[in-house]
């Protein structure tokens, strides 16, 4: 059986590592890949409602600590099987905590994985990375363009990866909006905000086409079958929700499912606006995924009975 502590800021885990648990994407793939481990060890940095939720798992051993200041030690009985990394600030601006929390602490954690003999390396990454996309769409072969400070942050840590990429392979998911009960700072979930108050949602390109979007549970599935495989070297590529639906009724999906009268009003205003192709991960990985439609609905009906604080509205009627 795999040790997993943590002393004066030494973290020993076992075969499988997850970071960034404290949020509800890292916590729900940290679930789903216990199904199937005996040992798995999920860390965070601070505790959150998520981390207390997978303490409780008897296949899971939960651990806190910062990457960018405590000593990192990797020691696992048998070694490290895979890592996968997602832990990032997402939600900030300032290009100090960018450069902390996406870039020296992935640089950081990789020096410790290296240490060990890991097979495999899955990073979440985000379509960010691409910028300034003009094309209408973003795929594996799209060129990276002026990327916002989020975006080069990103892209960065892609790199140190590719570097370390003859050691262990690495497969890099550059994600769209992740939906699910906890999901923040995109445009579904301020789409839903609205919705749960009866307030007005303004839109743009209503007539562009739209699946920048992932269920939760798909990426899990998609992350759990990554690791079921053997590979080699470094990819990076997006992933995203099958049969794009327009924008306008993308919101309207949103709007509906959570049982909402808001009205929608659209701003003629120029935006830049892009679908996702996502057809090399399909071909070349068995990546599947709902289609557009249903993850923005399962995502609202979902959303309407999760815990206060999750950034959806304050709205929740219970369950009918």
């Amino acid at each position: 059986m795999a040790r997993a502590a943590v002393v004066e800021g030494e973290v020993i885990v076992g075969r499988g590592l997850v970071t960034g648990t404290g949020s509800f994407a890292g916590a729900s793939m940290a679930l789903a890949l216990a199904e199937k481990s005996a040992s798995l060890t999920a860390h965070h940095r601070s505790r959150t409602i998520w981390s207390d939720l997978l303490s409780r798992h008897p296949s899971i051993t939960v651990i806190s600590g910062d990457l960018n200041h405590d000593r990192v030690t990797l020691l696992p009985d048998g070694g490290l099987d895979y890592v996968v990394n997602c832990a990032a600030a997402t939600t900030a601006t300032d290009r100090a905590t960018l450069v902390k929390d996406n870039i020296d602490a992935t640089r950081r954690l990789i020096g410790a994985v290296l240490e060990t003999d890991c097979r495999l390396w899955i990073q979440m990454s985000t379509v960010s990375v691409h910028g300034g996309n003009t094309n209408g769409s973003i795929s594996r072969t799209s060129p990276i363009v002026e990327p916002s400070p989020y975006g080069a942050s990103k892209r960065v840590a892609e790199t140190l990866l590719e570097e370390t990429s003859d050691r262990f392979a690495v497969r890099c998911l550059r994600l769209p909006a992740i939906l699910g009960a906890g999901a923040r700072g995109h445009w579904p979930s301020r789409v839903l905000n609205a919705a749960n108050f009866d307030e007005p949602v303004t839109i743009f390109n209503p007539e562009k086409p739209f699946n920048n979007a992932v269920h939760i549970d798909d990426l899990s599935a998609f992350v759990d079958h990554l690791t079921d495989a053997e590979h080699v070297g470094f990819d990076a590529f997006p992933i995203a929700s099958t049969e794009p639906i327009t924008v306008a009724e993308a919101a309207q999906v949103l709007i509906d499912s959570a049982g909402s009268g808001s009205v929608v009003t659209v701003d003629s205003s120029p935006r830049p606006s892009f679908y996702v192709d996502d057809a090399y991960a399909r071909s070349s990985y068995g990546y599947a995924s709902r289609s557009t439609y249903a993850a923005l609905r399962d995502y609202a009906r979902l959303a309407r009975y999760a815990r206060p604080g999750d950034d959806i509205g304050e709205k929740r009627p219970g369950p009918q």
